[in-house]
């Protein structure tokens, strides 16, 4: 009999970590990963604010009034 058929037909999981020991590691690293990805998210908005004038028909006061709204939402506002 094979290794692997031995393995499939009475070994359990390797792992001896439970799904209970790893959610919360698993959890962390999940949060983590969409910390990082909001802040990466935040700093290209901020870059795509910094050059609004640049688009045609978009004066000051227009701008500031896009970068107060993208403030606003980035900041969990509704």
């Amino acid at each position: 009999m094979g290794t692997l058929r031995k393995i499939k037909r009475g070994m359990q999981s390797p792992s001896p970590l439970t799904r209970r020991q790893l959610e919360p590691i698993y959890n962390r690293g999940f949060d983590d990963g969409a910390k990082a990805q909001r802040e990466a998210d935040i700093k290209y908005v901020v870059q795509l604010m910094e050059d609004v004038e640049d688009i045609p028909g978009v004066g000051k006061v227009t701008a500031e009034k896009l970068r107060e709204y993208f403030k606003i939402k980035l900041e969990g506002g509704n």
